[in-house]
């Protein structure tokens, strides 16, 4: 577990704004068991060096960039 933060943002499939509380973990996957089943979800296999710069959020950029001392 590298930490957790919290952030505000808007859920537009309910027209409200939500408090939110993230967990990051770092992680080492093995295999993929299955494709997500959330609608607008991927996956995305990367190196860890990599993983800062295709993250959309910045809390979780923040998190990434640090564990990785890029």
């Amino acid at each position: 577990r590298l930490g957790a933060y919290q952030r505000f943002t808007y859920m537009p499939d309910y027209g409200f704004w939500a408090q939110k509380i993230c967990h990051i973990y770092l992680c080492r996957p093995v295999f993929k068991v299955h494709d997500p089943i959330e609608p607008y979800h991927s996956t995305i296999w990367s190196e860890i060096g990599d993983a800062p710069d295709l993250l959309s959020n910045q809390g979780d950029r923040d998190f990434v960039f640090a564990a990785t001392r890029r």
